[in-house]
């Protein structure tokens, strides 16, 4: 259901429709997500996050892939800013602008110029993005592709050359023995022959010997013959039964379906960027052209509207000016006194309350050792839920404002005229209030003036009172409170805190299939591993779709609690930089690298590690979402026993000085509706400390050695993505078996290193020999 309702979203064309079906999109996949958590609470196995429901997908037939989420294509897209979304939400901005109007406070005229010389802090990915290209540009940085070979050893140049003689000279003396054997083989044979024939067991005639190698030459054909059609006699019946794809010639690739829907969703995406460039022109024309008809009118009436209220607040409140145009809002909340009838109605509510609980408890008591009771209790049929009741408020509204209408017509396809006007007038109405209040201000004053009473109105001081909390930021956040976000982040680049990525990365790049067997391991006591496809699931979860999403991540921190912070635990090679990588490309978020390979000769003053850190959180918060990674967290958070033996280093150096003050500001600085997570990586899980890494993390994520099965997967994924083609005859399988202890980053690694493109070359030219 899900994955339809997003593919039917990502190909709409029509702008105001896709508005319409994108809360219903977010309401589905946040009851998905309170699925999940159920049935987390009702594992087989106690205490534990994984849910493996294998034997459920063999009786109903399913695919494993059912069960993932897959990353939201609509995060990626780039065609509705917040511009867009406000029309949805307008009413309750109006609302809070209006609530802000009663808090408004007289601000200095200092702080008004800072404010004015100071940039503002982008909202939309737009303007982020141009901030980011603006200090790329200014200070020249390089968007170089990391090369990381973790499996390379360092050396110097000396070490190097004793190393290539010494294989080169183990090379010559390999060569030269397999010379020595051949020629001592060669003499043994022909001694052999010599004496065969001295003793009449064979004859030296060259035509028998012909005869003879003419009859292996022919067996050998024969069965290279044979085994070639039985070879495709065998693919054919596979084909036919559908165990196997056909093989396609290159005229069948160009024409194959698949790119055909790949060139049809190019197609429509193109549509959609040409739909949403004329609604949003529409919208901007639409709202000019009708508050130039309708602006005179709406206005006299909203003034007279207040007018009338000051002569009744007077009337009401003996004579008494209203101290501000705000209290107009406030008319309404004045509680009124309760009648006689309300108040009767209210006591026998209460008595009725009364009484189903005394009719409850009787029951209860009644019915204790009936069995069929005790049976209903245990049956979870799961709670409607405030996102099912939003789902269904979503699909009611989306069926009663387009089922109706008449879509033949060519203009309907780009927008609809009508929509606009009744959502443009919301907007044109709050822009008109703000006018008429600042009239309706100066029209109090001038009151106040005639009748001799002077403006004391000095009571907003306790205001700055309340405002004295904002004061309690964190001593470190202090130090850095004259700079602007600006000046922040451009430090960050510089540095190589904050990097943007010249090549996006993508969570379906971290291949790995399920565990067919979990549900049996799970009945049994031994603890299984956590499958490659469930960490990609995890990672979608807990952290992609909260951080690309407002709305989910306000829910699922409402009900289950917010994911500050998650801690990836692997060897080396198992793709967990990949995977916070993805988490930032995914979302468009902002990437800050705080790792001690980073951080170890910057900020060295004092208090530096204070400066370093409220400078990554301050940047974060403001320009959110944002990752915060931590490569070799077992150096930020070492064992007891490390730390003690580094007692004799020098202050302010090593990455451990962070700790302290990164703590303190995830918990004070970062609240539960900030779209910032912390994602820390370590592959020495022993050298770290592990009440620091259960009080810092929240979720812990184990990244195992591929089993043989997933072996075998990816050694066929990446010969075939470096250039090397597979054949049926090739023992994927067998190199799958032997490769164990390999992560996906070994593999990969060595697949790149031997083909090459002069190898791919050489081995299509040449066949290669079984030495080689």
């Amino acid at each position: 259901m899900y994955r339809k309702l997003e593919a039917c979203y990502d190909q709409m064309i029509h702008p105001q429709k896709r508005l319409d079906i994108r809360p219903a999109l977010e309401l589905l996949v946040i009851r998905i997500l309170e699925i999940k958590e159920k049935l987390i609470e009702h594992n087989r196995r106690p205490h534990s996050t994984l849910v493996h429901l294998d034997d459920v997908l063999m009786d109903l037939k399913l695919d494993p892939r059912v069960l993932e989420i897959p990353v939201p294509r609509w995060l990626r897209d780039n065609m509705e800013p917040d511009e867009h979304l406000k029309l949805l939400n307008l009413e309750e901005k109006s609302e809070e602008t209006k609530e802000k109007k009663t808090k408004k406070t007289a601000t200095d005229s200092k702080k008004a110029t800072k404010a004015a010389e100071e940039p503002k802090v982008p909202q939309t990915l737009a303007e982020k993005n141009a901030w980011y290209d603006k200090i790329i540009e200014e200070n020249k940085i390089q968007e170089e592709e990391e090369v990381t070979e973790p499996f390379a050893y360092e050396m110097d140049i000396v070490m190097a050359i004793r190393l290539i003689q010494k294989n080169e000279r183990g090379r010559q003396w390999r060569r030269r023995l397999l010379q020595i054997i051949s020629i001592r083989r060669r003499a043994l044979k022909d001694a052999e022959t010599k004496r065969r024939i001295r003793e009449g067991l064979e004859t030296s005639s060259v035509t028998e010997k012909d005869n003879k190698a003419t009859l292996l030459i022919q067996k050998r054909l024969k069965g290279l013959i044979a085994r070639a059609k039985i070879e495709k006699m065998r693919q054919e019946e596979l084909q036919f039964l559908g165990m196997m794809e056909k093989t396609m010639t290159k005229e069948e690739k160009l024409n194959a379906t698949p790119l055909k829907i790949k060139a049809i969703e190019d197609k429509r995406k193109k549509e959609q960027e040409d739909a949403y460039a004329d609604f949003k022109n529409a919208i901007t024309r639409i709202k000019d052209a009708k508050k130039l008809n309708e602006e005179f009118d709406i206005r006299d009436k909203m003034y007279d509207e207040r007018m009338m209220w000051i002569i009744d607040y007077r009337r009401d409140h003996g004579g008494k000016l209203p101290k501000s145009a705000a209290e107009f809002y406030k008319r309404a909340d004045v509680a009124k006194p309760k009648t006689e009838e309300e108040l009767a109605a209210e006591e026998a509510a209460k008595k009725a309350k009364k009484g189903k609980k005394d009719t409850k408890a009787k029951k209860t008591t009644k019915k204790k050792g009936d069995k069929k009771e005790v049976k209903k209790e245990y049956l979870w049929t799961g709670p409607t839920t405030d996102a099912v009741i939003q789902l269904q408020n979503a699909t009611d509204k989306y069926s009663q404002v387009w089922e109706k209408k008449d879509e033949t017509s060519e203009d309907f396809t780009k927008y609809d005229k009508e929509m606009i006007k009744e959502q443009v007038t919301p907007l044109i109405d709050h822009e008109i209030e703000l006018e008429v209040d600042k009239l309706i201000e100066a029209e109090l004053a001038n009151l106040e003036l005639q009748e001799g009473k002077k403006k004391k109105k000095k009571k907003p001081k306790k205001k700055k009172k309340k405002k004295a909390k904002a004061k309690k930021l964190p001593a470190a956040l202090k130090l850095i409170s004259k700079k602007s976000t600006y000046e922040l982040l451009n430090e960050l680049f510089v540095l190589g805190v904050a990097k943007k990525f010249s090549k996006p990365f993508r969570v379906s790049e971290f291949l790995g299939d399920y565990n067919y067997i979990g549900s049996i391991e799970d009945m049994s006591k031994h603890v299984n591993d956590t499958s490659l496809a469930q960490i990609r699931s995890m990672v979608t979860e807990w952290g992609i779709l909260p951080l690309g999403s407002k709305s989910i991540h306000e829910t699922i921190t409402r009900n289950y609690g917010s994911i500050k912070s998650m801690l990836f635990m692997g060897p080396q090679g198992s793709g967990k930089t990949m995977m916070a990588k993805a988490m930032a490309s995914e979302t468009y978020s902002l990437f800050l690298d705080v790792s001690p390979a980073i951080i170890e000769n910057i900020y060295t003053e004092k208090k530096g590690e204070d400066k370093l850190v409220a400078t990554v959180m301050r940047v974060a918060k403001e320009l959110q979402p944002a990752v915060i990674y931590i490569d070799e967290c077992e150096m930020v958070f070492p064992a007891k026993k490390k730390a003690k033996k580094k007692k004799g280093a020098k202050k302010g150096k090593g990455a451990s000085r962070i700790k302290s003050q990164l703590s303190k500001l995830k918990k004070s600085y970062l609240k539960k509706e900030d779209r910032v997570l912390i994602v820390g990586c370590t592959n020495t899980v022993d050298e770290m400390s592990v009440t620091d890494a259960q009080k810092f993390f929240d979720v812990h994520i184990n990244f195992p050695y591929p089993d043989s099965l997933n072996r075998k997967k990816l050694w066929g994924t990446f010969i075939v993505e470096n250039g090397g083609a597979m054949r049926l005859s090739f023992p994927i399988s067998t190199l799958g078996h032997i490769t164990e202890g390999y992560t996906t980053g070994s593999i990969k690694l060595a697949c790149e290193k031997v083909l090459t493109e002069q190898r791919i070359v050489a081995v299509c030219l040449c066949v290669s020999v079984a030495e080689e």
